[in-house]
């Protein structure tokens, strides 16, 4: 995996670069009766996430669980370990289906705290708003518009997520 980060707080905006392996730390092991999944990688809060979304067969339109993964390091020199979590606080992780995420503050923004929110895979040009509550392992399903045959014939959407000022 590799890193950029981007220092603008001094007079001249510097960039560090940093590489390492992860995937043997990550040892993913997929739910019963499951063996595909995605993952999004985001930062939030200077801590690196890894949102596993695991899907029963190969079949997009059927997920299974979620699990969320917190990158931390073991010691300044040493390798990194992936650990699983079941609570990111006052956070909703906004996940895209190009393997993008973002965040922001559930409570600022009126959505619910401790969740994932991502749309349903494209099927036959529909989306549904999934909203994955994280501890309670449970998931809410929103029909994003009223009519059942309507087609989304422009780009995917995606989330836009303006920082506090």
């Amino acid at each position: 995996m590799g890193v950029f980060d981007f220092d603008f707080h001094g007079h001249t905006p510097a960039v560090e670069f940093y590489e390492f392996d992860v995937s043997q730390e990550f040892n993913l092991k997929f739910p019963e009766g499951v063996c595909s999944a995605c993952i999004h990688l985001l930062e939030s809060m200077d801590e690196l996430f890894a949102v596993c979304i695991f899907y029963v067969d190969f079949d997009p339109t059927n997920i299974s669980a979620a699990h969320i993964f917190k990158m931390e390091e073991i010691c300044d020199e040493e390798p990194v370990a992936w650990h699983r979590v079941d609570d990111i606080g006052d956070r909703a992780f906004l996940l895209t289906g190009t393997n993008m995420a973002t965040w922001c503050s559930a409570s600022t923004n009126n959505l619910k705290g401790n969740s994932l929110y991502f749309l349903g895979h494209l099927v036959a040009g529909h989306r549904n708003l999934c909203i994955y509550d994280i501890q309670e392992q449970s998931m809410e399903i929103v029909q994003v518009h009223d009519q059942e045959d309507m087609e989304i014939v422009r780009t995917p959407p995606y989330w836009i997520n303006v920082p506090p000022c």
